[in-house]
């Protein structure tokens, strides 16, 4: 696979100096996962960026991703270093996971709890692949259109939050933020 190409110079301590991280395994253990990874990436190679940030943050679609930053910009925590990953649905979270598992490469996994579509199986999935000696997970409780703003566009959502002050910003959304940029 592509990533068997990819190595990580990560510098750690002064004593310890530049570490290589490499991973020569299969990520994925099928032939269907594989191509659904290659699939994600080449449609959308911006989501390369995470083999190079600190930390990446696993968001389900392209509203988290525009609003949890200018949340985050607004009660001055935003971190550059930061990469917010957008997967395309709930489901493909997994695929993501074993990547930065694979790599070592820190990060924390959002995700709406959908208690009334009964995804509770998927969650599970997400749950058991997570490594939580590099990952963590931010459930986001019912979901993140009840905590935002009922609104399917990303623009629209931007839109409704640039404006606002911190203040004016709903305090469960605020904490989210928080853990997640902490």
């Amino acid at each position: 696979g592509m990533y068997k190409s990819i190595s990580i110079v990560k510098k750690g301590n002064l004593e310890k100096g530049s570490e290589i991280k490499q991973y020569i395994d299969d990520i994925f253990t099928d032939h269907v996962e594989k191509n659904e990874f290659k699939l994600l990436n080449e449609f959308d190679p911006e989501r390369n960026e995470l083999f190079f940030a600190k930390k990446v943050i696993l968001v389900e679609g392209d509203k988290e991703k525009v609003v949890f930053p200018l949340v985050a910009r607004k009660m001055g925590i935003y971190n550059p270093e930061f990469t917010i990953v957008e997967c395309a649905g709930k489901s493909n979270i997994p695929f993501f996971i074993k990547v930065l598992n694979a790599f070592e490469i820190s990060y924390v996994v959002v995700h709406d709890v959908d208690p009334q579509k009964d995804t509770s199986k998927l969650n599970e999935v997400i749950k058991k692949c997570v490594d939580s000696s590099i990952g963590t997970i931010i459930p986001i409780d019912p979901n993140f259109e009840v905590i935002t703003i009922p609104e399917k566009s990303p623009f629209t959502a931007f839109k409704h939050f640039y404006d606002k002050t911190e203040d004016q910003i709903p305090t469960k959304l605020k904490n989210i933020t928080k853990s997640i940029f902490n």
